[in-house]
């Protein structure tokens, strides 16, 4: 919420770039986190929607295609992303996997296209990207089945690492948006030498009933978001503290 107060794009790419260090830290095994957080940093994009092509080879997967929307993909090092795999039954079942960056690369999707790119929100494509057993994991992230415990909460005896990670993700969209309010807010607060119009003898913002009107709205809504965001997360946080239980 503060670095999105102060800039919506910082904000946000580290949001959905750092954050998932969490999903990441909660449902792979040892192994797998042995090796992506080896490095002392993990950025990692995560998308939802399976995309791509994947192809059986000797201890894992090929992969190819092209997933879009990886938010904070410029400065990444992995990514998480989903796909469709021949199932027990025959059928297409997804796939999650977590990929080094040696392994794909980013798009340019938004060229100067200040918005947009400022969201780091690039594709990211595979051809022929390798992606090993121990890094991928059979079923979808909305699928988890949380009541047997977690990798994450056997590692690190954690609570943090013990809960859904799809709600996770919604709550830290939630949290960015939250600050991005609160920063507009402030700047169209109004100071007294900001006129309601150009002409000099119109009334300053602060004074304008109109103006206090439709700010005082904004306000609450803004207050009511970030009062139910934090709650929130303390529901999640209580929801995963019960995964220790005995």
């Amino acid at each position: 919420m503060t670095l999105t107060h102060g800039c919506p794009s910082t904000g946000w790419m580290y949001c959905l770039g750092a954050a998932h260090a969490t999903a990441v830290a909660t449902l792979f095994n040892e192994q797998a986190q042995d090796e992506v957080f080896a490095e002392g940093e993990f950025i990692c994009p995560a998308t939802v929607a399976p995309s791509g092509t994947a192809e059986r080879v000797a201890g894992g997967w090929r992969l190819t295609g092209t997933w879009s929307y990886c938010s904070g993909s410029p400065y990444a090092n992995h990514f998480v992303g989903h796909t469709l795999v021949p199932g027990p039954d025959g059928h297409p079942q997804p796939m999650m996997f977590i990929a080094p960056r040696s392994q794909w690369r980013r798009l340019d999707d938004w060229g100067k296209t200040l918005g947009l790119r400022g969201s780091g929100s690039h594709s990211i494509q595979m051809e022929n990207g390798f992606v090993p057993d121990h890094c991928t994991i059979d079923t979808h992230l909305s699928q988890v089945d949380l009541t047997k415990g977690t990798p994450g909460l056997e590692l690190h005896g954690n609570p943090e690492y013990a809960g859904g990670q799809l709600s996770f993700m919604v709550i830290e969209d939630a949290a960015a948006r939250g600050g991005h309010g609160q920063g507009r807010a402030g700047r169209v607060r109004g100071p007294d030498e900001h006129p309601h119009h150009d002409v000099p003898a119109d009334p300053a913002r602060t004074e304008d009933p109109d103006y206090q009107l439709r700010y005082g709205e904004a306000a609450g809504l803004i207050a009511t978001a970030e009062a139910a965001t934090l709650n929130a997360i303390q529901q999640w946080q209580d929801t995963a503290a019960q995964g220790l239980l005995p």
